[in-house]
């Protein structure tokens, strides 16, 4: 199957890789493999964990995300989301109490993971947000652009 993303938690000790088919893997160190899930044949183009892998997050073009929260024997779907345009970048905070996305509308928007409420929208991007990148304490986010721009934001408290 055709990988689109990957995610490795921060201890490095998982790796999640989603395919285009819908199909997550939970990979540990040596390769091996650790069960399959599937998210209703959706394109899955992102994937992101939090620190330590108590959430996923899966996002298409669609700009759906579905929020997981894992365990065994499978994760299990605690949500859905919507970015209002295709998301193109994803990453949790560190505790994984926040979700960010990027996508095609310019815009970067926090969620709150426990309630899926959104929290704040930056604007400042001309075109499509095509990354993005969260520091490692969680109070700084990174984004690209399609125009060609970079910002870095403060996380809102």
């Amino acid at each position: 199957h055709l990988i689109r993303s990957l995610a490795v938690s921060g201890d490095r000790r998982v790796a999640l890789i989603a395919g285009h088919s819908g199909h997550v893997r939970r990979l540990h160190p040596g390769g091996w493999s650790e069960g399959q899930f599937r998210i209703g044949g959706q394109h899955v183009q992102l994937i992101a964990c939090d620190r330590l892998v108590r959430r996923i997050a899966l996002a298409d073009l669609s700009g759906k995300l579905w929020l997981y929260r894992t365990g065994p024997p499978l994760p299990e779907l605690e949500r859905t989301v919507k970015h209002p345009s295709p998301v193109l970048g994803v990453a949790f905070t560190p505790d994984g109490r926040r979700l960010v996305s990027g996508g095609a509308d310019g815009t970067v928007r926090v969620w709150d993971t426990q309630s899926g409420e959104q929290l704040h929208v930056f604007e400042w991007h001309r075109k499509w947000v095509t990354c993005l990148a969260m520091s490692p304490d969680g109070t700084t986010v990174a984004t690209g652009s399609e125009d060609a721009t970079i910002a870095v934001w403060d996380m809102p408290e």
